[in-house]
């Protein structure tokens, strides 16, 4: 009988949000709302912050790309 194992395959840190990242919603140039997440540069866990940070950046990202050309992570080749 074969042994079932369970284990997580993310870090512990992986996709938290740390106390040190702030979101805020402003308005561009456009007069549109968006969120800017800054990082407290002197942050024990700034690496970890920092991807946080960029991994929501990237989520969004690829969330307009997907409503704008269908795709998440390219944009297709004009023909």
């Amino acid at each position: 009988m074969a042994k079932v194992v369970y284990v997580k395959l993310r870090g512990a840190k992986s996709g938290r949000k740390s106390g040190s990242v702030t979101s805020k919603r402003v308005k561009d140039t456009q007069g549109k709302a968006t969120t800017v997440y800054t990082v407290n540069a002197e942050s024990r866990t700034f690496g970890e912050d920092l991807r946080y940070a960029f991994e929501q950046n990237v989520r969004r990202a690829r969330r307009e790309n997907m409503k704008r050309f269908g795709l998440a992570d390219r944009v297709r080749k004009g023909g």
